[in-house]
């Protein structure tokens, strides 16, 4: 979360914060203690997803390209299907409205 923090334009000290309200979050703390650590693995990545998603919309390089279809493999085999099919719909849903503010402001 930091990383991403860093690449959508915070600062160091918003970026720290940011993944500390991430690791602490109620989501991240209900699975530990509710027995469900496999599954955290699934919502601990969903950052990096996000992370990828934005350097390809940066970078439009292969590499980023290359990066994101690895991390989906990665995602999909360390996380419960549920968590891959709802947060790919929220990375889906992340690049369009991306794509349409970047479009909008170039214009």
């Amino acid at each position: 979360m930091y990383f991403f923090g860093k690449e959508i334009g915070l600062d160091k000290k918003s970026s720290i914060i940011c993944a500390i309200v991430f690791m602490f979050d109620s989501t991240m703390v209900a699975k530990i203690y509710g027995g469900q650590l496999p599954n955290v693995d699934g919502v601990a990545l969903a950052p990096l997803g996000f992370l990828m998603v934005e350097r390809m919309l940066k970078g439009k390089s292969r590499y980023n390209v290359a990066l994101l279809s690895i991390f989906f493999t990665l995602y999909f085999f360390a996380s419960n299907i549920q968590y891959f099919l709802y947060t790919s719909f929220a990375f889906f849903l992340y690049f369009v409205l991306s794509l349409y503010s970047k479009l909008k402001t170039s214009e």
